[in-house]
């Protein structure tokens, strides 16, 4: 996650950036979930539940931080609209 992000502490010169980072970071994100979702359903019944398990909080923590990504991303972009 992005350390600048809780503080608030945007300076518009660099609130370009800031956008251009979090979207970076969102779709980094978001392709990382799309290969755990393919890979999970490429599981097949004999995968041991370990594996499942790996891949469920692997899966979990993607969709956690696409949401965060995406909110960090909106609230930024409306910073920068005003």
């Amino acid at each position: 996650m992005c350390p600048w992000a809780e503080t608030g502490d945007f300076r518009r010169g660099q609130a370009r950036m800031t956008v251009h980072y979090l979207a970076v970071e969102l779709y980094r994100w978001m392709k990382r979930l799309a290969e755990l979702e393919k890979e999970h359903a490429a599981l097949g019944v004999d995968a041991s539940l370990a594996e499942h398990n790996r891949l469920d909080a692997e899966l979990a923590e993607a969709r956690k931080a696409v949401a965060h990504y995406r909110q960090l991303l909106e609230a930024q972009k409306e910073k920068v609209e005003t």
